[in-house]
């Protein structure tokens, strides 16, 4: 999986082109790289399809913290949350192990020795901040002539997208941390 930077200069095309990975940081990546070319050529329609791979990204993420709080979830299950991601909240909460009480027992256990791993919890309640703002920019956001043709607007939300990055890395969920956790929880599958 290439890095953060990777995603930096890449053209449309090359975005498109991009071979899928079965996992969360994959849709990451493509967020990254279509934040990018926003930035780069002021076109509304790259916010469109970044917005929809973060979004994208943070279920799959989701589904994935899922998986490792509950390795006897059935496709029963599984399915109750396809499509909400609050029924994936709460059964992140209450479904056989509860993430938040295993994130909290493995970092007291790591923090034991200062030497051992460094693991990522995510905090879940910001993962869903992340896809509510990712969502604001999958519907409709107004008359073109107040937005997509207003370069003032294109340049305020793009740098309202990258204000939300800077806040998650001041909050420790950097996004560059996604790609080292899919790594993991693809050594882990």
């Amino acid at each position: 999986m290439p890095s953060v930077a990777d995603a930096i200069g890449r053209t449309p095309n090359e975005i498109l082109n991009n071979p899928v990975v079965d996992i969360s940081s994959w849709h990451f990546f493509q967020a990254s790289s279509w934040i990018d070319y926003a930035k780069r050529s002021q076109s509304p329609s790259a916010i469109h399809y970044a917005a929809f791979e973060l979004r994208y990204g943070i279920e799959y993420l989701l589904f994935e913290l899922l998986v490792l709080a509950n390795k006897n979830l059935t496709q029963t299950e599984y399915e109750k949350c396809l499509g909400d991601p609050k029924k994936m909240k709460k059964m992140l909460s209450t479904l056989g192990t509860n993430y938040y009480r295993l994130s909290e027992f493995s970092e007291m256990a790591l923090s034991i020795d200062s030497s051992g791993i460094k693991l990522r919890f995510w905090d879940i309640n910001e993962l869903f901040r992340f896809w509510g703002t990712a969502s604001i920019y999958l519907h409709f956001v107004g008359a073109h002539s107040l937005t997509y043709k207003d370069t003032n607007w294109l340049i305020k939300v793009i740098i309202y997208l990258l204000q939300q990055r800077d806040e998650s890395e001041r909050k420790g969920m950097r996004f560059s941390d996604y790609f080292l956790a899919s790594r993991f929880l693809a050594l882990l599958a």
